[in-house]
């Protein structure tokens, strides 16, 4: 939940990975994760080392531009999942299996169910009303009929929701643990994508 909390407070500093040790964000092609992260290859690595795999996702503080000007470096960087993405992330417009999310980061919903998709999107829509209706209850200071204040963890249905969606969460979490070793991408070798946007799997 801390890392689904922070990726929708730095969007839109996201940042996937092209496979090795580049990353691909918003405006960027080639930034290199800053070797003050914990996240930043091990000192002496070889250059041709397989790096990081291919689609995974950072969220970042900043970007800085090394001294000679040639490099990007991402600062203080959080691996994410692609469900948090979506969730917490930017805009996102669903085309078949497809969730695009600000016009540059696709994912690919990889399930039997042909529904997935939309039901990731509906959720991120109820998400989206939940949290505008609580900011809304916030500034109100609602009262009940005895004039006793009503605040927000009264709402069952609110806390209903507020559950389901860190168990969803939970389980996201073991299952980026879980294909951590594949890469979200799930096979190295070339996939079409069109425009040479990266395509980010998840289940």
């Amino acid at each position: 939940m801390i890392k689904a909390l922070a990726l929708a407070g730095l969007h839109p500093n996201l940042a996937v990975a092209n496979g090795g040790r580049t990353f691909r964000t918003p405006g960027e092609r080639g930034a290199l994760v800053h070797p003050s992260s914990i996240n930043a290859p091990a000192r002496g690595e070889r250059r041709d080392a397989e790096g990081t795999k291919r689609g995974t996702l950072y969220t970042f503080s900043t970007m800085a531009r090394s001294n000679d000007g040639r490099t990007i470096f991402l600062r203080d960087t959080s691996q994410t999942t692609p469900l948090m993405a979506t969730l917490f992330g930017g805009r996102i417009r669903s085309q078949g299996f497809v969730l695009n999310m600000d016009g540059w980061l696709p994912f690919y919903v990889q399930s039997p169910l042909r529904s997935a998709a939309k039901v990731v999107l509906e959720f991120r829509k109820a998400l989206d009303r939940l949290l505008s209706r609580s900011f809304m209850d916030l500034s109100a200071r609602k009262r009940n009929h005895k004039g006793e204040r009503i605040y927000l963890a009264d709402d069952g249905t609110r806390a209903l929701f507020a559950q389901g969606l860190v168990d969803v969460l939970d389980r996201d979490i073991k299952v980026a643990e879980a294909v951590a070793e594949k890469g979200w991408g799930g096979r190295r070798e070339p996939v079409r994508e069109g425009k040479g946007k990266p395509l980010v799997r998840f289940r």
